[in-house]
C-alpha cells in the first residue's frame, strides 16, 4: 500500500507534513515524539484512510520553527 505525502501550512507559516494511506473511514494518529512519515507504516490502513503527521520539528515538517505547540 503506498502512502501519498502532502504538505499544509500552520497559521504562523510552519509547514505541516501529513501522509495517507489506504481507503474506508479516517483514522488519525497523533503524533508522538520523533516522527517521520517515511518511516512509519501501520497495518490499520487495510481497512481506514490511516492519516498520520510529523510534528513540527520533527521528520518531513519544517524543523527551523519558533514554538513547539500544537
Amino acid at each position: 500500500m503506498e502512502q501519498e505525502v502532502r504538505f499544509c501550512r500552520a497559521s504562523d507559516g510552519v509547514r505541516i507534513a501529513y501522509g495517507t494511506t489506504g481507503e474506508g473511514p479516517s483514522l488519525v494518529k497523533a503524533a508522538n515524539y520523533l516522527t517521520n512519515l517515511e518511516h512509519d507504516y501501520n497495518g490499520l490502513a487495510e481497512q481506514h484512510t490511516y492519516i498520520r503527521y510529523d510534528a513540527r520539528g520533527c521528520g518531513l515538517s519544517d524543523c527551523n520553527v519558533n514554538e513547539y505547540s500544537i
